[in-house]
């Protein structure tokens, strides 16, 4: 997974900072919490992102449990 860094600070006074921003939540809170929330259209598309999404979201017995 790529680090991305934000440069911030005043760039005329040449003293630029970098500084890493916050983290968002991590995978098993977007598994467990977020995306059984989501109704079956959403879901439906986000499948469609990537192998990995339509993996979890069409061949998990365990993701498929928790959206009945």
């Amino acid at each position: 997974m790529e680090q991305c860094i934000t440069l911030t600070g005043d760039m005329d006074s040449g003293d630029p900072e970098l500084k890493r921003p916050e983290p968002g939540p991590g995978p098993e809170v977007i598994y467990c919490n977020i995306l059984p929330r989501l109704p079956f259209w959403t879901l439906a598309h986000l499948a469609a992102v990537c192998k990995t999404w339509r993996d979890l979201i069409l061949r998990d017995a365990t993701f498929a449990a928790m959206q009945a």
